[in-house]
């Protein structure tokens, strides 16, 4: 029982030693370097019938086209801070 308690110990150490996945957007920043200029959530999926009618184009354009959602808010909010990024000159 004691081998395989300290045998999980270590598979997990592992394990966890092994995921080099980006979580957090901290993460992401520390590593590139660069600001984030925003967070696009990921889409609701409809209904399993319509999602399978529907081409992927045909369903971002249904989802933009509710212009109080997150998700299009999300993206006024990118357009924005590319607006008022500015680009270091050399």
């Amino acid at each position: 029982m004691v081998f395989s308690l300290l045998g999980g110990i270590v598979l997990a150490f592992l394990l966890e030693s092994l995921d080099t996945g980006l979580r957090t957007i901290a993460e992401i920043e520390s590593i590139t370097e660069l600001p984030s200029l925003a967070i696009i959530p990921r889409a609701r999926r409809s209904s399993a019938d319509e999602a399978a009618n529907l081409s992927t184009a045909q369903r971002n354009i249904s989802v933009l086209t509710q212009p109080k959602s997150q998700f299009a808010e999300a993206f006024r909010s990118l357009r924005t801070s590319l607006l008022l990024s500015t680009a270091a000159i050399p």
